[in-house]
């Protein structure tokens, strides 16, 4: 006996379909101002999160293709930082301070339930950087052994997980031509907000302070030689926006010398603005990695059909040079006075000698003290080590350093394929050569500062996603 007949259900299936619009803005309004009350009584940081929140649904609605929302939103979260260390330890120095959950964070858990609902594309693996990414992450897992806070070392973890997610999902997403150029015009973009605020700080000596959450040590003053002002636009430390400088110049000088990506008057003005940025910074690694970036760049493309562009942004620099001489040979002079860096060095070594399994990712501070400290910093308030490579060998040993190593080579290895090759598509092997220098500038960077923190994880992980997948469409165009 039917309880209700199929006339019935229908009625009812009709009234729920009617009402649902109406129930679903109910839940929304209820939601949004629930959210409102909580951000009205929350931090601020937290309250701007909330925010996005309750924004991000609506974008998501205006936007039909999520998986470009979700490249767009890696390379706005690296330009700006917006992220929340969970159960937050601030005393802490030298790596992740808590959990840190960013936009990046979202967008994974997203991008990942729909490429798991949608089983599309089909998984690839690309052993040869992913074997070595998950080596370098297996050495970190390891090092737990060695920790003194196995909190502290979860954060690292958590942190390096996070990376790797991003960069397997990149890599499995990013299949044309067509989204690559998405992906580049985005971190042009960026780039240029980016070099605009750091200019109007270095000129008008204007800080920063968006709601809590976007902050900067806009003027840094002091520093060996520096006159003036030091500028970081929304990246913390001036060290943290020459190495983000420097990635996006190299990707934005690949981009401007192929006529195939985005518009050169663009990318030219966008290059021009991003130097200012970049002397701004005072940053001598900065200065150093980008000389060595472009000299790879422009040495690859001089006998291409883009050579033809060299001759402008050599120009270009020329002036820049010119016009900023005073400000570049004062701070350079000072290189053979600062001794800083290699004290720190010092300390590094002596750790390294009394822990030579490591002393635990993530808590290289913990051990910092005037048993290791070099003779003229005793006594005096200790920093973690200014060199990414040390910081990597002291906090996971030898073999976590080799592991490191490895990563770093793995794109590197790919590129011999095509690097040298005149017969490949000149706009896939002059990206591709940009993003390899964008690489460059972190390998010689990460010489005097260690960056630890999320964005420049961040974005090394990001270079070396997208250098296979310009590898990827090398190989397809030869066969």
């Amino acid at each position: 006996m039917r309880l209700v007949s199929r006339q019935q259900l229908r009625f009812f299936q009709k009234n729920i379909q009617h009402a649902f619009p109406v129930f679903l803005a109910m839940l929304v309004g209820g939601g949004v101002g629930g959210l409102a009350v909580i951000a009205n009584n929350a931090s601020s940081k937290w309250a701007v999160v909330i925010i996005l929140a309750v924004i991000a649904p609506t974008v998501v609605l205006l936007v039909n293709d999520i998986k470009k929302l979700i490249f767009i939103v890696l390379l706005v979260d690296m330009s700006f930082g917006i992220d929340i260390a969970i159960r937050n330890q601030g005393w802490h120095r030298g790596g992740p301070t808590g959990y840190m959950v960013s936009l990046m964070t979202i967008a994974l858990i997203v991008g990942y339930a729909l490429w798991i609902i949608e089983q599309k594309p089909r998984l690839q693996f690309f052993p040869q950087v992913t074997i070595p990414a998950l080596l370098y992450l297996f050495m970190i897992a390891i090092s737990f052994f060695q920790s003194p806070n196995l909190q502290l070392s979860a954060f690292g973890f958590f942190l390096e997980c996070q990376t790797f997610l991003m960069y397997f999902y990149i890599v499995n997403h990013i299949k044309t031509w067509s989204d690559v150029r998405l992906i580049v015009i985005a971190a042009v973009i960026c780039l240029l907000l980016e070099s605009v605020l750091m200019a109007f700080q270095y000129f008008a000596g204007a800080t920063l302070d968006i709601g809590g959450l976007i902050t900067s040590e806009a003027i840094t003053e002091g520093g060996v030689g520096v006159t003036g002002a030091r500028v970081s636009g929304t990246l913390g430390r001036p060290g943290n926006a020459a190495l983000y400088l420097n990635s996006m110049l190299a990707l934005t000088l690949g981009a401007y010398l192929t006529d195939k990506l985005v518009d050169k008057r663009l990318a030219l003005g966008t290059l021009s603005l991003g130097v200012i940025a970049l002397i701004g910074t005072s940053s001598r690694g900065g200065w150093v990695a980008f000389i060595v970036a472009m000299l790879l760049i422009i040495g690859r493309v001089a006998w291409t059909e883009a050579g033809k562009k060299v001759a402008w942004v050599f120009l270009l620099s020329g002036l820049l040079i010119v016009l900023f001489w005073g400000q570049i040979q004062q701070r350079l002079l000072t290189i053979q006075d600062d001794r800083t860096r290699e004290r720190l060095d010092t300390m590094a070594y002596n750790i390294i000698k009394d822990y030579p399994l490591g002393v635990g990712e993530n808590t290289y501070d913990l051990h910092m003290s005037d048993k290791y400290a070099h003779p003229d910093m005793v006594g005096h308030t200790h920093l973690p080590v200014h060199n990414r490579y040390l910081m990597v060998w002291a906090e996971t040993g030898l073999h976590g350093l080799i592991a490191f190593g490895l990563l770093l080579i793995a794109p590197f290895w790919q590129a011999r394929r095509w690097l040298l090759k005149t017969s490949v598509a000149p706009h896939l092997v002059i990206l591709g050569t940009g993003l390899l220098g964008g690489l460059v500038t972190h390998i010689v960077h990460m010489r005097s500062e260690n960056f630890n923190g999320r964005a420049q994880i961040q974005l090394l992980w990001f270079l070396i996603a997208m250098t296979v997948v310009v590898n990827q469409l090398i190989s397809q165009t030869e066969k």
